[in-house]
């Protein structure tokens, strides 16, 4: 019963921070393992690389969102739930059976979330411009074995973010873009429950109201505005670009560190050549240089191939695996992805994954 509640008390978390989220950086760019910088013609230039705006093709396009997300042990958790959660409310039950039904999610991170988004882009002159929307809703649970009795760690950051973006070519070779952004940050530091703490704190979520009450003591709530730049170089065939976010930026009054990246992308034109293949491209990204820890969680390798209305990702993130496709229908284009990140300072620490989907549509003037 306790864990149902765990999993209830999720879903309910969800459906409070609804209005609120985390960074990201779109369904295309995760299934390319998060390596899109130089090539973001789509909405996701907002966020990832304002002058790869200039790489908006269109007049005008409205983009609207929304996706959902969890964790692949989430179905492990459930089994969990059925098999061995009476014994959680009672310590005299808990035997070796239990510890080897959590052994698939023990030390992992589970979550669940939404995120919905929109974005405006327009070519007018000799500008581009964008303006996006979105909040996201990552909240995650982990289960950890402990020495006598399991311990569970919460936390969240969820992050409402509105950006003003323009970019500009400068000649054949350079577009420079800048970013404005405003965030609106409720965060949950990852925190460690005890049993009988999780044993006090799960009945308060009852309901949304008593959910509210239960979580306020444990939220931290900031707000700031930010600067995101970036530029992309030409060459034919081969993109290279920079981005400096946060440059600067401020959350509840404090100076964030800013976060410097580069990135490239090739275009694969015998393979566009074809009558099958509308675009095929390679990217790489080494994300965020300066952050601390091992360069395999900064590198970033990516690939699509779009054939008529089918989207194709791959790519490695962090060291990771990941996935995605799109299915577009006239106005209308349906998402999945699989993507995993290393929460941890190096590849294999901490991975966590998540099963992606989203539907949208892209509506164009």
């Amino acid at each position: 019963m306790i864990i149902k509640t765990i999993i209830l008390s999720l879903i309910i978390c969800a459906s409070i921070f609804a209005k609120a989220g985390s960074t990201f950086t779109g369904s295309r760019a995760m299934g390319m393992g998060n390596a899109n910088r130089a090539n973001a013609d789509d909405a996701s230039a907002t966020y990832l690389n304002p002058a790869c705006l200039d790489l908006f093709q269109e007049h005008m396009q409205l983009s609207v969102n929304l996706s959902f997300f969890g964790n692949p042990a989430l179905s492990d958790l459930a089994s969990f739930s059925v098999n061995q959660g009476k014994k959680l409310g009672d310590l005299k039950k808990i035997d070796h059976s239990l510890y080897e039904d959590m052994r698939p999610f023990d030390l992992k991170w589970l979550g669940v979330g939404i995120n919905p988004n929109v974005a405006f882009m327009a070519r007018t002159f000799d500008l581009t411009w964008g303006a996006s929307y979105y909040w996201h809703t990552p909240l995650r649970l982990m289960l950890e074995s402990g020495v006598l009795v399991p311990k569970f760690f919460v936390g969240a950051q969820m992050d409402q973010v509105l950006t003003a973006s323009v970019a500009k070519r400068f000649g054949r070779r350079l577009s420079l873009g800048a970013s404005l952004k405003f965030t609106d940050r409720y965060a949950i530091p990852d925190r460690p429950l005890t049993l009988s703490e999780l044993l006090e704190f799960t009945p308060k979520f009852s309901s949304k109201e008593e959910a509210i009450d239960a979580l306020d003591p444990l939220l931290e709530h900031t707000t700031g505005p930010g600067l995101d730049v970036g530029a992309v170089f030409h060459f034919g065939s081969l993109k290279l670009a920079t981005t400096l976010q946060d440059f600067p930026s401020y959350m509840g009054g404090e100076l964030l560190r800013p976060r410097l990246s580069l990135a490239s992308a090739y275009k694969i034109l015998p393979l566009m050549e074809t009558k099958l293949v509308e675009d095929a491209t390679v990217t790489m990204d080494i994300a965020d240089i300066m952050r601390y820890g091992n360069f395999l969680t900064k590198l970033n390798l990516g690939a699509e191939l779009r054939i008529k209305n089918l989207d194709l990702r791959a790519g490695v993130h962090q060291g990771y695996i990941t996935a995605g496709t799109t299915l577009n229908f006239f106005i209308f284009h349906f998402d999945y992805l699989h993507f995993t990140e290393e929460i941890g300072d190096y590849p294999g620490f901490m991975p966590a994954s998540v099963h992606f989907i989203q539907l949208g549509a892209d509506i164009r003037f």
